[in-house]
This record gives C-alpha cells, sequence and structure tokens, in this order.
C-alpha cells in the first residue's frame, strides 16, 4: 500500500505584467501540452508510463494501469510549477495539479483523480481598457476509472468517465464550464515482464459558456477550449521491484483554430504532431529504514507552436526516502523550458508501519546496493500483474486491507494508553 504526500516547489523568478497585442479574440485555445507533469519519479522518467502506469501519477497516461500495475491501495497529492517561454508569454510560471485514489482488488480496478494538462495565465495589460487583469485558460479533468483484468491477468482493459472543465476567467468575469468526455486504455502482459500498452483519447470540445460577453478588457474572450484527439502505444518492462523501463509513441491530433492566449496570431496545434519517450528507473539501494531511487529519461517535442523549433527534452529525477519520510529533486530541461524540481512529503503508511499501527511490509527490504537488474521477480509487484508466478511473499488481498483499515483506530488507541498493539505481540 502506498499514501504520499508530496509537495512541489518550482524554481522560478517573478515577471511584470505585459501588455495584450489584440484587443478582440477571435480563436479558440489549445488544451494539450507534452510537459511531463506528477511525481519526481514520473518526471524523471520523462512521463514514459504509457506501458507502466505504476502510480497514480503514471496512471495518467493510460487507465488500464489501475487493474494491472498499481499496488492494492495507492493515492497521491502532487504539484508541479515549471516555465516554459513558448507558452506562457507573461512570464510567469505555469502551475499544474495532481490528486488520486485508487483501488485494484485484483481483477478489478477503481480509480478517483484529479489532472490540470494545460494552464496558459498571467497579468496582462488591457489595450481596451489600460487595465492589468489577471487572465487563466485552462483545462482541467476530474476522471472516474473503471478497469478490468481478462485473459488470466494478461489482459487489462480501463475507460475512464472524464468530468471536464475549461475555465476561462479574465479579471472578475469568469466563463467555465463543464462537459464530459472519456479514454481507453489497455495494457497487455508478455512474458518476462514485458508489456504492451495502448490509449486512446477523443478531442473533447468545451465552447462558450453562454453568458454575454460582460467585460471589455479582452472582446471575446469566451471562446472555446479544445483538448486534441490522442493515440499512443507503447513498450515497458518491469523485471522486478527495483527496476522499470518504458518507451512510448502518441499521436497528438490537430486543433483547428487555436491559437496562444498572450498572442492570437500565434496559431497552435495547426498539424497533428507525435511525442516519442523514453525513461527507465532504478532502485539504487534499499534497507529496512532507507531507499534511493533514481531515474532518467527524455523526449521530443514535435513544437505545435507556430514558428517554434522542435525541442530535445532531458530529464531526470532522485528520491531519497529515509524512514516515512520522501525527499527528492529533478529536472525537466530544453530550450525556453525549464522544471527544476524539489519535493518534499510524508508515507503516511510508512508512519503506520514505524509505530505498529498496520502490519509492516509482506515484503522484506533487500538490504544492499545495486540490486541485479536483469533478474525476473514477481515479489513486490502487484497481484496483477503477476498472476500464475511464484511469489514468495504476497500483498495484502481486500479482505487483509479492509481488516486492517478497521483495526487503525484500535491500534491508535492501544498506542496512546500504552498498551502493547497484538501486532508487535
Amino acid at each position: 500500500m502506498i499514501f504520499i504526500i508530496v509537495a512541489w516547489l518550482g524554481i522560478y523568478n517573478s515577471h511584470a505584467s505585459i501588455p495584450f497585442n489584440y484587443g478582440n479574440r477571435i480563436h479558440d485555445y489549445s488544451a494539450w501540452t507534452p510537459a511531463t507533469r506528477g511525481d519526481t519519479n514520473n518526471i524523471g522518467m520523462s512521463g514514459a508510463t504509457l506501458a507502466i502506469p505504476s502510480s497514480i501519477a503514471g496512471a495518467e497516461a493510460n487507465s488500464a494501469g489501475f487493474g494491472m500495475a498499481t499496488q492494492s491501495l495507492s493515492a497521491q497529492i502532487n504539484k508541479t510549477t515549471y516555465e516554459d517561454k513558448r507558452i506562457q508569454l507573461s512570464g510567469e510560471p505555469i502551475e499544474t495539479y495532481q490528486w488520486g485514489l485508487g483501488v485494484s482488488p485484483s481483477p478489478w480496478g477503481f480509480g478517483i483523480a484529479y489532472y490540470s494538462p494545460i494552464t496558459e495565465d498571467g497579468s496582462y495589460n488591457s489595450l481596451n481598457t489600460n487595465r492589468v487583469v489577471d487572465t487563466e485558460v485552462s483545462f482541467k479533468e476530474y476522471r472516474f476509472t473503471l478497469a478490468r483484468n481478462f485473459l488470466e491477468d494478461r489482459l487489462a482493459i480501463g475507460f475512464s468517465l472524464d468530468m471536464v472543465k475549461a475555465v476561462r476567467e479574465i479579471g472578475d468575469t469568469d466563463y467555465n464550464k463543464l462537459g464530459l468526455s472519456y479514454r481507453l486504455g489497455l495494457l497487455y502482459r508478455l512474458p518476462e515482464h514485458l508489456i504492451f500498452g495502448a490509449t486512446f483519447v477523443p478531442e473533447c470540445e468545451i465552447g462558450p459558456s453562454g453568458k454575454t460577453n460582460s467585460q471589455m478588457d479582452l472582446v471575446n474572450f469566451n471562446q472555446s477550449v479544445i483538448r486534441p484527439s490522442q493515440i499512443g502505444i507503447g513498450f515497458g518492462w518491469m523485471p522486478n521491484r527495483f527496476f522499470k523501463a518504458g518507451f512510448s509513441l502518441s499521436r497528438i491530433g490537430e486543433t483547428k483554430n487555436t491559437a496562444l492566449l498572450g498572442n492570437q496570431n500565434t496559431a497552435t496545434g495547426t498539424n497533428a504532431t507525435l511525442v516519442p519517450r523514453l525513461g527507465a528507473s532504478y532502485v539504487l539501494l534499499e534497507y529496512q529504514h532507507y531507499k534511493i531511487e533514481f531515474a532518467a529519461g527524455t523526449y521530443y517535442e514535435i513544437s505545435r507552436i507556430q514558428n517554434e523549433s522542435n525541442r530535445l527534452h532531458a530529464t531526470s529525477g532522485l528520491d531519497f526516502n529515509p524512514y516515512f519520510v520522501n525527499l527528492g529533486a529533478g529536472f525537466d530541461l530544453a530550450q525556453g523550458y525549464k522544471n527544476v524540481i524539489v519535493s518534499a512529503g510524508v508515507d503516511i503508511v510508512r508512519i503506520a508501519r514505524t509505530f505498529g499501527i498496520i502490519p509492516p511490509d509482506p515484503v522484506p527490504p533487500y538490504n544492499g546496493i545495486l540490486p541485479k537488474v536483469y533478474k525476473v521477480s514477481a515479489d513486490g509487484l502487484p497481484d496483477g500483474m503477476t498472476k500464475g508466478e511464484k511469489k514468495k511473499f504476497s500483498q495484502p488481498n481486500v479482505e487483509q486491507i479492509g481488516k486492517i483499515i478497521k483495526d487503525i483506530p484500535k491500534r491508535i488507541d492501544e498506542k496512546v494508553s500504552g498498551e502493547k498493539p497484538l501486532i508487535e505481540k
């Protein structure tokens, strides 16, 4: 079981407001960017998790991960702050958020998550009123996922119902609107823990909210927000709990008549584009109370912004877990793009284990450095990925998890009263 709360700090500089170079909006907004998001590990792997979506952050790429790749219980809260001078013409940082909860009683998987894949905002001077106005156009997704495994857990299919929100705010006026969409995900487990993944996301357009254009700072600001269609395939390898590697290739559909918020003369998404991603993660050492994991990757961004060149991203991340504390640092760098991150948080489950409130992890620590990458082992991996394989240490099933959760108040009371918990006896 994993329950992580993570705080993200972006390293950036403050910027002054700049003027809009237009006063009347005639184009829609595009709701997509290739920026990697999530925890340190996901960013370090360049988001190459389409075939190995083993966390809430990783499962953004493939909903089928809740059926096969995530643990019995998982949760995350993430915030990412980064700079992309091509998108955010105001020069201000871009903030994205993720949170989610997943329960995976094989062969089923259930997830509730929130993702904010794109935001354009900033303080701009209006040509019409000469006022400085705070402006935001963003796309937010509340995702409800159902996944199930078939063919002796070799095939996982995930369906997500997306309640999407187009945010359009300028000054004190908003033109926000809700809509519905969906996405499909697939994972197929091959021998030796090789995994094939595929996803499909249809285009989603959220039209004007129906309100009148009640402000004059930017006339006709209330335009459609369009999320492009997405089709992706990928391969992953997770031979054991210490190593994982993934490659994915996604096709992002065109978004006609869309342009940047800061400059509507700069078209976005005129043509469909491809995004290849490659990344890997390796646990360098693991002892009872210490763990260090390193991730590295790269992805190639074919520009969707008019007159901007393609760019190659380099990513890396390092996680250090002493006792129940999670510390991390990493980066995602490219020309005109900077995401340098530092994270600090606590693992609620490890706290409970440290103080004897819940039983210890059924899989003992490696107690060494540089575990073998090529050794195929089912121990410590999700049951949906290892059905039919021999395990020395099994993860708790749904009934056991339910009993553990039910007994938590009693264990806390025992700790407070000084009575030795039964799990210590």
